[in-house]
């Protein structure tokens, strides 16, 4: 069986608060312990993004304020749940995937991008970088010329012009999973 997981943020372009982190990892460890699925699709609600990482009008000096209270998004930790994830994790992009999002894809399995979707980094353009998974990923599968221009400088590119990024990425990711 297949299931889904969606972020469902579309007024906020599926960005994450540490609400929906919360959320997207009791979805991964149903999915962990329910024995009649065998692959997750990962997806943003609409068709505007994917995600947009973590959402900006929550941040705060002290971190993200969710609800009044304050708290860390630790999606790292959840990062770390998808590579962990003992079934086939596709995330299904259309919009834009960028900052978190980015890395949200890049941790799945597969990406099925659309014909609309857009891939980049924007933490340098808010303050933020990226202490995850994402740089570290990128730089093992692809040309670390390229990522240090994507991780560096907040670029994004459509598609179309990252098509070969995405197909050596893709090919290394299923590579690497097969060699955990």
């Amino acid at each position: 069986m297949v299931f889904q997981i969606s972020i469902n943020r579309p007024e906020r372009r599926n960005a994450f608060r540490p609400h929906t982190v919360k959320e997207l990892m009791r979805a991964f460890t149903d999915a962990r312990e329910d024995s009649s699925i065998g692959v997750v699709i990962l997806t943003g609600k609409g068709t505007e993004a994917f995600c947009s990482g973590g959402d900006q009008a929550l941040r705060t000096d002290n971190g993200y304020s969710d609800n009044g209270s304050f708290s860390s998004l630790n999606v790292l930790d959840l990062q770390v749940q998808i590579r962990r994830l003992p079934k086939p994790v596709i995330a299904m992009v259309a919009g834009y995937a960028v900052g978190g999002g980015h890395v949200l894809h890049m941790v799945c399995d597969l990406t099925i991008a659309a014909d609309n979707a857009i891939f980049g980094q924007t933490g340098p353009k808010v303050g933020s970088f990226d202490a995850g998974f994402g740089s570290s990923i990128m730089s093992r599968l692809v040309q670390k010329k390229h990522v240090k221009c994507g991780f560096s400088q907040g670029s994004m590119m459509p598609l179309k012009q990252r098509k070969w990024v995405l197909s050596t990425l893709l090919y290394h990711l299923r590579i690497w999973r097969k060699k955990r």
